[in-house]
């Protein structure tokens, strides 16, 4: 399944890149997300808790950037399983962003493949939490963008 959005940010498209890259800052601004440490340069783990419908899928989740154009692009695959729901997910994603200056688009697109019972709740209801889930993190991370210092 397939699912594409955007928001803006009040901030210079090198300051949210900044906090996009930065385990800590999406950390704080990613749902769901319990704790992420990066691995290597390219290679980052995270904990991710998250209710869909009436199950929780709870696992430590790997993401790989397979592609990184800083300050417009990343692109990475992330691969986690719930071993006790015996559900699985896989998630190819493309980040973009667009400056003017001022401001900032930040364009995302994922390709989710679910697998177990997390997959047999069917794509309306998977696709609503990703809609809540986009909007949250846009939520958070243009609070958290636009509450950090230029240069910090």
């Amino acid at each position: 399944m397939r699912i594409a959005s955007s928001f803006r940010v009040r901030a210079p498209q090198e300051r949210v890149w900044a906090l996009l890259v930065d385990p800590q800052a999406l950390l704080a601004a990613m749902p769901g997300c319990e704790s992420v440490e990066r691995v290597s340069d390219t290679v980052y783990r995270a904990r991710l808790t998250v209710k869909v419908a009436s199950i929780t899928f709870s696992a430590w989740t790997e993401t790989v950037v397979t592609k990184l154009e800083p300050p417009d692009r990343l692109e990475s695959t992330t691969r986690g399983e719930d071993t006790a729901l015996a559900s699985s997910l896989r998630v190819e994603t493309r980040l973009e962003l667009r400056g003017d200056g001022e401001d900032t688009e930040v364009r995302y697109a994922m390709d989710v493949l679910l697998r177990g019972r997390l997959g047999a709740l069917g794509e309306s209801v998977f696709r609503g939490k990703a809609a809540e889930l986009g909007a949250e993190f846009a939520r958070r991370l243009a609070a958290r963008v636009e509450a950090t210092p230029a240069g910090a």
